[in-house]
């Protein structure tokens, strides 16, 4: 894709300017060239540099015509290429405009809140199972000292039961 920026626009000018400094260019040095012929002969003029002159002289509208109709026409190719430019300016600059609108709305937004329910659904279920740990240790804990309270001093009994396997397990 052509990306049109102030470098490339200068180019475009610079070489406009190249175009009308190539044309008057031309044109001085025929102008030049058509008074050197009569300055250097003015004294003793010869029929030979006088009919060379005087074909220069004749030609010189005709350079002249052609001139503005090569320029005529790089002008047109510079003016069409300058359209195209702009027209592509305006769809960047168009798509800038797009691409800051959806900067601002998130693409994200569903996927973000979908992943935020799910960490608080496994915080719920780690509670629930700390909870649940919790008071199979409380109830244990609780059956070991009624059963200390009643004289009992063998705890391998107790560890023998049921409860005691959730001791373990943490």
């Amino acid at each position: 894709m052509f990306k049109q920026d102030s470098k490339t626009i200068a180019q475009g000018k610079f070489i406009y300017i190249l175009i009308l400094y190539h044309f008057w260019s031309s044109v001085d040095k025929e102008i030049k060239l058509f008074v050197q012929e009569f300055e250097s002969n003015r004294n003793g003029r010869e029929t030979e540099n006088l009919k060379k002159s005087i074909a220069y002289a004749q030609d010189a509208p005709d350079k002249y015509e052609s001139g503005i109709s090569s320029l005529n026409k790089k002008l047109d190719g510079v003016s069409k290429k300058l359209k195209e430019s702009k027209q592509i300016l305006e769809n960047i600059s168009a798509e800038l405009t797009e691409l800051k609108k959806n900067r601002h709305s998130d693409v994200y937004v569903e996927e973000r809140k979908e992943f935020l329910r799910e960490q608080e659904n496994a915080k719920n279920k780690l509670d629930q199972e700390f909870k649940l740990k919790e008071q199979a240790l409380i109830s244990e804990y609780r059956l070991m000292m009624e059963e200390a309270l009643r004289g009992v001093d063998d705890f391998s009994v107790i560890s023998s039961s049921g409860n005691s396997g959730n001791l373990r397990e943490i």
